[in-house]
């Protein structure tokens, strides 16, 4: 595989370019991008980098999206205060309950 150098972008595109072959990445100019659109997007999602260019000068990257992860229960899990959860667990006295709710909600 070839390296190529990129510049003309803008410093975080040719920093992501100029990697020397530590990701697969694939030059491809817009129009041809055009043709073969799904293809690119295969290569994306099988983790190849795929550079978008305009007249030779890379403009746009395609590059897979991180799967999202799902809820974590328990991720609070130690990090709070025990008294707090304490506090929290007893029910409400007569008095709070009505300073919360004015008095309409019965036990």
């Amino acid at each position: 595989m070839h390296r190529c150098e990129f510049t003309a972008a803008g410093p975080e595109l040719a920093r992501l370019a100029n990697t020397g072959g530590r990701a697969p990445m694939r030059k491809v100019n817009i129009h041809e991008a055009k043709t073969t659109l799904s293809q690119l997007v295969e290569a994306a999602e099988s983790g190849e980098t795929v550079v978008l260019a305009r007249a030779g000068k890379p403009v746009v990257q395609l590059v897979r999206l991180k799967k999202k992860r799902g809820i974590k229960l328990g991720g609070l899990k130690g990090k709070l205060p025990e008294q707090l959860l304490a506090d929290i667990a007893k029910p409400l006295s007569k008095k709070d309950r009505e300073q919360l709710f004015g008095g309409g909600v019965e036990p």
